[in-house]
């Protein structure tokens, strides 16, 4: 990266073949949205003691259709690059989104087994045992 930090000096040798409108849209989100999903991860990862699956697989996906668009980039027209994009972006709002979502089901899981067990010194409000 240049020393000014500017992702889209970066974006424009490697990807130099999108149209500008698609170089400035990659660049946004490798220069906002990927630095923001592993500042979020790395909060979610903390506070819940969890490691998400989920986010590390959305991560390959992304750098997965980075390398779509840079092999590609002279034989992708612009919507098909768009396309590469539209996936590149959900993909980072998934591994977001989702592993919360993830933490969530694990916990309820782990709580099920708890929560349908009736202790054996249990006193029935009704008087049946």
């Amino acid at each position: 990266m240049p020393p000014d930090g500017d992702v889209r000096q970066a974006v424009d040798p490697v990807f130099g073949e999108l149209a500008e409108r698609n170089r400035e849209r990659l660049s946004e989100a490798l220069r906002e949205h990927v630095p923001e999903t592993f500042r979020l991860n790395r909060i979610i990862e903390q506070k819940t003691g969890y490691t998400s699956e989920i986010c590390k697989n959305m991560l390959i996906d992304v750098l997965s259709h980075l390398g779509t668009l840079a092999a590609k980039q002279d034989t992708l027209d612009e919507e098909q690059e768009a396309s590469q994009l539209a996936k590149i972006e959900e993909h980072l709002r998934r591994a977001i989104v989702e592993h919360p979502e993830q933490v969530l089901r694990d916990r309820l899981g782990d709580s099920r087994g708890t929560l349908g067990r009736v202790p054996e010194d249990r006193v029935s409000l009704s008087g049946k045992q």
